[in-house]
């Protein structure tokens, strides 16, 4: 298969894997983060193409309540992604996540959330 057709195929699994890092119980948070590193790691998949799933992921309309570990396990991840691939250059030489991506669509909408722990890891991402 192609990188976009796995991508395409492992998207609803990937989106589940976000959801289980947000999880309370850290043995399934750490599986589910410890296998989206490792996939990052992989040049068939990669950060940016792991990116652009994690990112479009939903907060779960049942937990509202909940709604914010879900935003902070996304901006965790994106954390992680920035470790391993980087951000791309300005000359496009470089592979990595955008840096105007990763602002608009992660950063300042955890900057935005009224939970502390969204904020400071959105600002951890910053520093």
């Amino acid at each position: 298969l192609a990188p976009q057709q796995l991508m395409a195929t492992l998207s609803p699994c990937l989106q589940d894997l976000v959801v289980k890092s947000a999880d309370t119980n850290a043995r399934t948070k750490d599986v589910a983060i410890k296998l989206l590193k490792a996939l990052a790691n992989d040049p068939t998949y990669g950060p940016a193409a792991l990116y652009i799933v994690i990112i479009g992921v939903e907060e779960d309309p049942k937990s509202k309540k909940n709604s914010w570990r879900t935003q902070l396990a996304k901006l965790h991840i994106v954390s992680i992604l920035l470790e391993v691939g980087g951000l791309q250059s300005q000359e496009k030489t470089r592979q990595g996540l955008d840096v105007q991506n990763v602002m608009t669509q992660a950063v300042v909408p955890g900057l935005q959330n009224p939970n502390n722990e969204v904020r400071n890891e959105a600002i951890a991402i910053i520093a």
